[in-house]
Order: C-alpha cells, then structure tokens, then sequence
C-alpha cells in the first residue's frame, strides 16, 4: 500500500495504491492522513483509489467516521 498527497486548488488528493486490507497498516494510515487534513479545516478531500488493487472495507468506514461522504466516481 502506497498513499502520496497533493494539492489542487482548495483540493486535496491522496492518490493511493496497492492492496488495502485489514492487515496492511501504514504510519502514518489514511484515516490519520485524512483526519489530519479535516481538523487542518480542508473539507475537499479526494482519495484516488484507481492505481488501488483490493480494497477492504475497513477503509471506505475509516473515510467516513468525520462525518464525511463518500461518493465512488470512475473515469470512463
């Protein structure tokens, strides 16, 4: 699992790859990043997961826990 940031704009986009499971954890993780960001007072958060293998479910419930959304969108 691999999580690079960057930013657009007021936009800030963590674009993730590699398998996400449950026994894959990162120091820092991508709760802890993307908690990070919203205490910092960033609401527009992307998480990029199109260079991501599998993805647990775990992680959507670790998005969301601010009391976010997620909303799944696919480039076609």
């Amino acid at each position: 699992m691999d999580i690079k940031i960057r930013t657009s704009g007021d936009v800030v986009v963590f674009e993730v790859a590699g398998d996400f499971t449950r026994t894959d954890y990162t120091v820092p993780t991508l709760h802890d990043l993307t908690s990070a960001q919203l205490q910092a007072g960033k609401r527009n958060v992307i998480v990029n997961f199109d260079k991501a293998g599998f993805v647990s479910e775990c992680f959507e419930g670790s998005l969301v826990e601010g009391g976010g959304q997620v909303r799944l969108s696919q480039d076609v």
